[in-house]
């Protein structure tokens, strides 16, 4: 009976090998079994806001122009939510309180993104002149818990009737004084606040208050007549408003001139590139009559500004070869030294890359020289959808997603005061997918990193590349101090 049993056992056993090597080999019946799909690789988590940091050296300069209009491409088409006939647009003073869902650290963090990058100031243009209610403070205080420099600029297109910008420019500075611009430990500027940008790009007249080319031939005036006198004028205005303030004012100041070629007011520069403008200002302040502008100030208070404050700068499309060329190489022939010059706006037109990340890193070590360049600002923070143009200049895009929305942000109007305010969505920020990623080629540039970022589109993330840090950038060795010296540089 046993040995029948084993038989049978062994009979069954050896017909299951049988099926699973027919199986095995494609044969028998059952279906070959469905492979597990490999999982998509899950997106690097999104890092919390910047901590804090000490003050950053300004020189060489490594700044970012911030500007970041809540609208995106969808927002900026016909009757989109940005572009429709009788509604005001989202203001331009992007340091008022309102906008802290963008550049706070309880929003989407844009400021300590910048300093991610390797940034160590950022540019704001319109800060003063367009809002008179809102704080703008904690714009300055983030800034200068990270170590951030900012550069804060006024409204150019400020009334200037007859070219004479005096009360405007000095209304525009008592305002931000009182608005938080003003040290609360000390009788100065924010500790935060390294440049003020009287104005941008002065020499093509655009000014408010019926201020045109037109005017100025009109009234029998030159074209360099016409912007000396309204530079002159706002430098005027702003001191005599922190005369007033009881503001001691060491800010270093300037004005962005073009790149286009001029002649300078007393003909010493001709068909000079930005250069005409330097030299605009060493004959105006030494004779403001030159221009047709006789100072509010004392003589004696606005050359000594002069010389302890002022900075030259221009703007440029081109790559900082040709700008080394034109400007630096023609620096000291013209005796523009001991004063600096630095480029207030770094377009980069129709640049690749490769030639993107090598004039910055020119720029720096330049600068580094400690002589007479002190490096520059990036245009732009985010690109402008509102206005059509060939390129767009961001270093980020917008997302479709929402990551907030602002509080009541407003914007006046120059001439009456009057504000218009509404509250506008905050979307996340998107790394531009294109042979041209202007934050990867700035972020390798300044040994910063551009590869996931607070506040980033998470849809969009892509595999990181880790790239190389200093102590300067790696904001997370740095340490988390928030205490900060309070000493401003003064170039």
């Amino acid at each position: 009976m046993m040995q029948r049993w084993r038989i049978v056992i062994t009979f069954v056993a050896s017909l299951n090998i049988a099926a699973f090597l027919l199986q095995g080999c494609g044969g028998g019946d059952s279906p070959t079994p469905t492979p597990i799909p490999t999982p998509e690789p899950t997106p690097a988590p999104t890092p919390g806001p910047a901590p804090p940091g000490p003050q950053l050296d300004f020189v060489p300069i490594r700044g970012v122009t911030y500007s970041a209009l809540p609208c995106t491409a969808k927002d900026s088409t016909d009757l989109g939510a940005c572009n429709q006939i009788g509604v005001p647009r989202p203001g331009l003073d992007y340091v008022q309180e309102g906008y802290s869902a963008m550049w706070g650290k309880d929003g989407r963090d844009d400021l300590g993104t910048l300093l991610r990058l390797g940034a160590n100031s950022v540019r704001v243009d319109s800060a003063l002149g367009l809002e008179s209610t809102k704080d703008h403070s904690a714009f300055l205080d983030r800034a200068q818990e990270l170590g951030l420099h900012v550069m804060l600029g006024f409204h150019t297109q400020m009334a200037c009737p007859g070219f004479d910008c005096f009360s405007a420019w000095k209304r525009a500075a008592k305002v931000g004084l009182s608005k938080g611009f003003k040290s609360t430990n000390s009788s100065d500027w924010h500790p935060s606040v390294a440049m003020l940008i009287l104005q941008d790009l002065p020499d093509t007249l655009n000014f408010g208050g019926g201020a045109t080319p037109d005017t100025c031939e009109d009234d029998g005036k030159t074209l360099a007549q016409c912007r000396v006198k309204a530079v002159l004028s706002a430098m005027d205005g702003v001191l005599m408003a922190e005369k007033e303030m009881g503001v001691q004012g060491s800010a270093n100041i300037t004005v962005a001139w073009s790149s286009d070629v001029k002649n300078s007011i007393d003909g010493k520069v001709v068909d000079g590139i930005g250069i005409y403008g330097f030299q605009d200002m060493v004959a105006g302040v030494a004779d403001p009559g030159i221009a047709d502008y006789k100072l509010r100030s004392s003589v004696q208070d606005f050359q000594k500004a002069f010389d302890e404050r002022w900075v030259h700068s221009i703007a440029s499309n081109s790559n900082w070869a040709y700008v080394q060329e034109k400007v630096g190489d023609e620096y000291e022939k013209y005796n523009f030294p001991p004063k600096k010059w630095f480029l207030a706006e770094y377009r980069a037109t129709g640049m690749s890359s490769a030639q993107i990340s090598q004039d910055l890193q020119s720029m720096v070590e330049e600068a580094k020289k400690g002589e007479h360049f002190l490096g520059a600002n990036v245009y732009e923070f985010q690109s402008n959808y509102i206005f059509p143009q060939p390129q767009l200049f961001g270093l980020f895009g917008l997302g479709s997603q929402s990551t907030g929305q602002t509080t009541e942000v407003c914007q006046e109007d120059t001439t009456t005061h009057h504000p218009s305010c509404a509250k506008w969505p905050v979307y996340c920020l998107q790394i531009l997918k294109s042979e041209n990623n202007r934050a990867r080629d700035v972020a390798t540039a300044w040994h910063g990193s551009a590869d996931v970022l607070h506040g980033q589109c998470g849809k969009l993330l892509s595999k990181a590349s880790v790239n190389s840090t200093d102590n300067s950038a790696d904001i997370n060795s740095r340490s988390t101090s928030s205490k900060q010296s309070g000493v401003r540089v003064v170039i």
